[in-house]
């Protein structure tokens, strides 16, 4: 229903933009494109309206997700040196075109490509079973002493002291 509503929706109703700050001049000296978003939700809290349409809001919200995504992906993008293969994966986007073009738009604007794997929606499964399978992460069935129960909390660490000066500390 969200999404339905998102579709309709126009965040720019909700959402300060870069334009609304600087003028479209002013977005143009600064070499940003005008609808860039400044502050999701802004207007709501600038104006105090609280009277805004249900579908703007449901726009903003997916876009703002959709943008947090794109800066995350893009800093580890940078931090690795392969800002050309950002890749992107889930159930929720192979069912969500408008997630995937506010992604594609996104990251497009931060200079980079968004690539979408097809089918990918069993990736995490996968994901999860490989990692369940590797024998330094594989959950033994039987309990030891000092093993936490699933659902409980483990116990505090204890601090491993790495010299001889540790121990007066």
């Amino acid at each position: 229903e969200a999404l339905a509503l998102a579709a309709r929706g126009d965040s720019s109703e909700v959402d300060t933009l870069v334009e609304d700050i600087y003028g479209s001049t002013g977005c143009v000296d600064l070499g940003l494109p005008p609808s860039l978003t400044a502050a999701s939700f802004g207007k709501l809290a600038r104006q105090g309206n609280r009277s805004a349409r249900d579908e703007d809001v449901c726009r903003a919200l997916l876009e703002m997700v959709a943008q947090s995504c794109c800066v995350l992906a893009r800093a580890h993008a940078a931090q690795w040196r392969c800002q050309e293969r950002v890749f992107f994966a889930g159930g929720f986007l192979d069912e969500n075109p408008l997630a995937r073009a506010t992604i594609a738009n996104s990251l497009k604007s931060l200079g980079s490509p968004a690539h979408f794997l097809r089918h990918s929606d069993f990736l995490g499964a996968l994901g999860a079973t490989a990692h369940a399978l590797d024998h330094d992460h594989s959950m033994k069935l039987e309990m030891k002493p000092g093993m936490w129960a699933p659902g409980h909390s483990p116990p505090p660490r204890r601090r491993q002291l790495s010299s001889a000066a540790d121990v007066d500390a």
